[in-house]
């Protein structure tokens, strides 16, 4: 089991709102890849047990409007989508997603490039995530 720090940033949002999440593994990847798929099990997992929650009167305190207007978005958080999602086509889709370039992985400040080359992981690692922003233009 491995203990690491995740932060997700994304370029070009008004307001980029870091947030560290303590994550806990329970096999230590060895590669990028492996990693990259360990995140998106983490992530589904999450979303099935958010899924499962009922809340009968959900409300947000003024902290929580606050915050979620800096970020652009309030709401309560409802996942509409009953269904389960695909863990192999999300495992897929994350790896394209990095091999075209549209987000960008660091370990401890430095960038990872190579899906298959050898990691060294220890506990409490900081991994940063860059979501990368296509620029859209026109001819004029």
């Amino acid at each position: 089991m491995i203990q690491l720090s995740i932060t997700v940033k994304s370029i070009g949002k008004r307001k980029a709102a870091l947030t560290r999440l303590p994550i806990e593994l329970l096999q230590t990847p060895q590669t990028l890849r492996e990693l990259l798929e360990a995140l998106v099990e983490w992530n589904i997992q999450g979303f099935l047990e958010r899924q499962q929650e009922h809340t009968l009167f959900p409300y947000l305190s003024e902290k929580e409007v606050q915050d979620r207007a800096e970020i652009g978005k309030v709401g309560f958080g409802a996942i509409y989508h009953e269904g389960k999602p695909n863990l192999a086509k999300a495992k897929e889709t994350a790896i394209l997603a990095f091999t075209d370039e549209l987000y960008r992985v660091f370990i401890n400040e430095e960038e990872i490039k190579l899906l298959d080359e050898p990691l060294l992981l220890k506990g409490n690692d900081e991994i940063t995530l860059i979501q990368l922003t296509m620029l859209a233009g026109s001819y004029w």
